[in-house]
């Protein structure tokens, strides 16, 4: 299986701060009017979506191997930002990458059932290995979602900040655009 692993970065703050850091010196940019405009789109764009799993529908592919294993894969679609599961969250910074990967919108999950496995059991022993360890991705993706959802409630007033910071810094050049464009 190729694709991005799930939860293998611990770096969620500074990927979320980066996020926030770019909108910020987008916003130095702008001029007034730009300000009063543009700020509840950025703001949109800045905000991170949370991933949804749908463990109801998974696609199950079976590979046989020539020593008898079969490889089962599970493809669990979601919705939200592949790159996100990358992430862990905080509290998981320390926890062990989940043996899965992601592959566009699905998690990909894989497991080998050996040749000794009886064949009518195989099916039975595959589903508990992959319902076990999508247990644990939900468990992480909760706190996973819970840190982006705190960050997402700060986005609007960090950028606003930054609007106020940059209206002022814009205040005297208005100011004299006025006096100079005033009557002679």
């Amino acid at each position: 299986m190729s694709g991005q692993g799930l939860f293998t970065e611990s770096r969620l703050e500074e990927f979320l701060q980066g996020k926030l850091a770019l909108a910020e010196q987008t916003v130095a940019t702008w001029q007034l009017p730009e300000l009063d405009s543009d700020l509840a789109r950025l703001a949109a764009e800045t905000r991170v979506a949370t991933i949804v799993l749908h463990r109801e529908s998974p696609e199950w592919t079976t590979t046989d191997h020539d020593d008898g294993s079969v490889s089962i894969t599970a493809a669990v679609p979601f919705d939200g930002s592949p790159t996100l599961l990358g992430y862990a969250a905080p509290e998981d910074r320390d926890a062990d990458p989940v043996d899965a990967v992601v592959d566009g919108h699905q998690v990909l999950l894989q497991t080998e059932v050996p040749a000794s496995t009886a064949e009518l059991d195989r099916a039975l022993v595959a589903r508990h290995e992959v319902e076990s360890r999508l247990d644990v991705i939900e468990a992480r993706l909760a706190r996973l979602n819970a840190a982006c959802a705190r960050f997402n409630d700060g986005v609007t007033t960090r950028l606003q900040q930054a609007a106020d910071a940059r209206r002022l810094e814009l205040l005297p050049q208005v100011a004299l655009d006025d006096e100079l464009s005033g009557p002679v």
